[in-house]
């Protein structure tokens, strides 16, 4: 409530930015205010990830299904380094070069039941062959020879299965690298970083990172909540008002930036008309100083 509307009630009319995209990590434009959903998802990772390591503990030992959405979350994410095969999963579990065999075999996999047989199961008399159900098809049947073919070059040991994540680069599973996983398919937002670290008061740099989205109040905002608001921009009374135009291309702001940079001295890139964003013209303009002058 605080952050968009400056008191301690605030309601959904008045939220600038969807919340979604306020608890994605800064680098990724939000504000990094942790997602509880894909945290709780991450902490379930967890229990599968130390399921080997911690195995006569209570707690692996349970039998709690943790869903579906999550094993598959986790079988992507992680690699088992088969020893004696007793605790992966042949199907579903990523121990084959270049993924599991649901997914490098999708449709032999649809002929499967639903079985839970270990790698160790599996591979003692050719078991897996007996968990496909009904006639193969033509597809099916050249998938099952690639199977049996790469099956036939395992060979178990004494020693006991392990995971190795491949989020990290020790191999080692932390929580941190399976939450940042929910997030890998946003865009870096390449200025939000910059914004966090510039020496300004908080409210500024709150301030610009609503500009930089284009989410403050000018009057194309207002006016996509029916709010009371006058089209043309009260500067230069000439123009409709958005973030872009109250920032860059108003006549009356590009006067503003002509005097700062006849009073600071540098000769940093002036907003033109064709400039595609705020954000862009920032970080060209902020290019023309020193390094260490960077933040200021």
């Amino acid at each position: 409530g605080f952050l968009w509307k400056g008191q301690e009630d605030v309601s959904g009319g008045h939220c600038l930015v969807a919340w979604k995209n306020v608890c994605a990590p800064v680098q990724n434009g939000g504000l990094g205010i942790r997602n509880l959903d894909a945290f709780g998802q991450a902490l379930r990772l967890k229990w599968l990830a130390k399921s080997l390591e911690q195995k006569n503990r209570p707690w692996a030992k349970s039998g709690y299904k943790l869903g579906e959405d999550v094993e598959k979350i986790f079988n992507s994410a992680a690699e088992f380094c088969v020893g004696n095969g007793k605790d992966t999963k042949f199907w579903t579990a990523n121990w084959l070069n270049g993924g599991s065999i649901a997914w490098r075999w999708p449709v032999l996999s649809t002929y499967v039941g639903r079985s839970q047989l270990t790698v160790a199961q599996a591979l003692t008399n050719n078991r897996w062959v007996r968990d496909l159900q009904g006639a193969l098809s033509n597809e099916a049947m050249a998938q099952f020879f690639q199977l049996w073919d790469e099956v036939h070059t395992v060979e178990l040991n004494l020693e006991e299965d392990t995971i190795r994540w491949k989020l990290s680069s020790d191999g080692l599973f932390t929580v941190s690298s399976a939450y940042n996983l929910f997030f890998m398919a946003r865009e870096i937002c390449p200025f939000s970083e910059l914004i966090w670290h510039i020496k300004a008061p908080s409210r500024v740099r709150f301030f610009l990172w609503l500009a930089a989205k284009g989410r403050c109040l000018t009057a194309d905002n207002l006016g996509k909540r029916g709010w009371q608001h006058e089209d043309c921009c009260s500067l230069c009374q000439s123009e409709a008002e958005d973030c872009l135009h109250l920032f860059v291309t108003c006549a009356f702001t590009r006067r503003v930036w002509r005097m700062m940079q006849g009073w600071i001295g540098i000769n940093f890139l002036l907003p033109t008309e064709n400039e595609p964003a705020l954000a862009d013209w920032w970080m060209k303009a902020r290019m023309a100083f020193r390094t260490g002058y960077r933040s200021i």
